[in-house]
């Protein structure tokens, strides 16, 4: 019995770390590209503000999380292909001027890739 009690704790306490780390990563690359838009208005330095967005991403969780090589790796990789999601996204919509939405769509669209783990 207490090792049921033990695995249904371990569980909700992943399932509110994988939430919380999910919150922050959001949090902090949706920030990043909005101040990217606003230090580089001028068109044509997608390349250069998505570096910026990833720097800035990675440099946030470096000084909070202790990564091997291998797990930094991943994260950087799934950081880098979240904010070229985010930006195919927001392009594709641009011609509404919705990017909230937009925004709003792909996290609802990530989402479905972890039911029941993070919200």
């Amino acid at each position: 019995m207490w090792k049921t009690l033990l695995t249904t704790v371990t569980i909700a306490v992943l399932k509110n770390a994988a939430q919380f780390a999910w919150d922050v990563l959001w949090q902090i690359v949706t920030e990043a590209m909005l101040e990217a838009e606003k230090k580089w208005v001028e068109s044509g330095n997608g390349e250069i503000k998505k570096e910026w967005v990833l720097e800035e991403a990675m440099e946030y969780i470096d000084k909070n999380v202790k990564l091997n090589f291998l797990t930094r790796w991943v994260v950087k990789t799934f950081v880098s292909k979240t904010i070229d999601t985010i930006v195919q996204k927001l392009n594709d919509q641009f011609v509404n001027h919705k990017w909230v939405d937009a925004i709003n769509d792909l996290k609802s669209y990530v989402l479905k890739f972890f039911p029941g783990v993070i919200n």
